[in-house]
């Protein structure tokens, strides 16, 4: 460093050492320094060049497609297999099943699901080949059903659910290898861990789904699933009395620890962070206290967007904020069904001839529970700046038909206009309603120890 500033001393001063001797000596002045000005012409045509500012790099979207419960009864499972009437409705009872044909249970909602970038659900039940198809109170499914999920466009689906181990703990790693066979992502259930892997870290539970953006190059948006069960509001228990000996299904309580590791592994790997929490009390369109105060936990841990199920009826959508970084997050409190024969309980027709919306429990304060009508929801996701958040939502209210076959579509100006009234209530334009109507207005951000 001193060599440096020594030479470049020596160079400045030499001018000066010149010029000195020049002017001892008599020698003629030396000529003015000279500088080139553009010309007039040139001026003006850099004036009329436009200048040309690059824009702002366009964020990335995704839409994200979600729906709840598959839950398939006796009679969704007799027309997907092609047999008689209802010779599964026991758990018991084994079914020969030809060719299964799930697909008719939902013929024109890969349309809907295809203009979406991804699309989730909730598996209640087993795919386990090697035992035989039942239904309530043990669902099990044929193994058709994995593709057919695959082809209806579902991308993920939650596997912790109260009907998690209908097939045994068996029946659990089963319905993980249809659905890994099907490419089918899922999160909530694991095989059974052989007693040295039990602390080999907690990620197993979290999946990590790379969307891409359409119509751009810039990398897929990242977004880490993890699901949980928790059902301790109901009589049943978080897996429907079967025990869970070798821990293979993630509770949103009992593992509140292991979750949140969780939740910790799935920030670093991922842009956003969602949890799919089985919760709340069947029937009840009102979200329980547990599920409020669980709903706060998993958005202090990171997440972004949770999306509840079990209640079988729609529950609300509110904002919750993060008690610990203020991040603002989407609570969609239960998706309701998405398909299943829970259309109505007491099979009361309107004199229409259509079923009408279920008798109203006491909590109920909108002609429900409506099991037959849910919502398919589109949660946008935007990355700017490197920062993904949940935009917001829509919806696309759908409902459960008898005619001609038992399937999901749509619903249309033709069904009962309470079913309408309920979607307009439950997530209509003016968001505070929801709230106060539906016992959420109390949700607030609070410290979880």
């Amino acid at each position: 460093m001193r060599l440096t500033v020594r030479c470049a001393s020596v160079f400045l001063a030499l001018p000066f050492v010149l010029c000195g001797a020049a002017c001892a000596s008599g020698g003629p002045e030396p000529a003015p320094l000279r500088t080139t000005q553009p010309t007039k012409a040139a001026v003006t045509l850099a004036e009329q060049r436009p200048v040309v500012v690059p824009p702002p790099p366009r964020p990335a979207r995704v839409v994200l497609a979600a729906v709840g419960d598959v839950l398939l009864h006796d009679r969704l499972q007799d027309q997907a297999l092609g047999l008689p009437a209802s010779p599964c409705k026991k758990a018991t009872r084994p079914c020969a099943p030809p060719i299964a044909d799930y697909a008719s249970l939902w013929p024109t909602m890969a349309e809907l699901f295809a203009k979406d970038d991804f699309a989730i659900a909730n598996l209640e039940g087993a795919i386990d080949g090697d035992k035989p198809v039942s239904s309530y109170p043990l669902f099990n499914y044929d193994p058709g059903l994995a593709p057919a999920l695959k082809q209806l466009g579902i991308g993920l689906v939650s596997t912790a659910n109260n009907h998690a181990l209908d097939a045994r703990g068996s029946g659990a790693a089963a319905t993980l290898d249809a659905l890994d066979a099907a490419g089918v992502l899922h999160t909530g259930t694991r095989a059974a861990p052989k007693i040295k892997q039990k602390n080999q870290g907690s990620f197993a539970w979290g999946t990590v789904a790379a969307i891409p953006v359409r119509g751009s190059t810039e990398p897929p948006i990242r977004v880490g699933f993890v699901a949980c069960t928790f059902a301790s509001d109901s009589k049943e228990g978080a897996t429907n009395g079967v025990p869970d000996p070798s821990h293979q299904v993630l509770n949103c309580d009992s593992d509140r620890v292991e979750l949140r590791s969780v939740l910790e592994e799935l920030r670093a790997s991922s842009d956003l962070v969602v949890v799919l929490p089985h919760w709340g009390l069947e029937y009840e369109i009102a979200p329980s206290k547990t599920q409020k105060r669980l709903a706060q936990e998993f958005v202090d841990g990171g997440a972004s967007l949770v999306l509840g199920g079990h209640p079988h009826v729609p529950q609300p959508a509110f904002p919750l904020r993060s008690a610990v970084d203020g991040h603002e997050a989407l609570v969609v409190a239960s998706l309701g069904n998405f398909v299943s024969h829970q259309v109505n309980r007491q099979d009361v027709p309107d004199t229409d001839g259509r079923e009408r919306m279920l008798p109203a429990k006491a909590s109920a304060k909108l002609h429900g529970p409506p099991t037959w009508i849910a919502p398919l929801v589109h949660v946008t996701l935007v990355r700017r700046d490197g920062v993904t958040t949940v935009e917001g939502f829509t919806y696309t209210p759908l409902r459960m038909h008898r005619t001609p076959r038992w399937h999901v579509a749509p619903l249309t100006e033709g069904d009962p206009p309470a079913a309408q009234e309920f979607f307009d209530k439950m997530y209509g334009a003016d968001k505070r309603a929801p709230s106060v109507y539906f016992g959420t207005a109390d949700v607030a951000p609070q410290k979880i120890p």
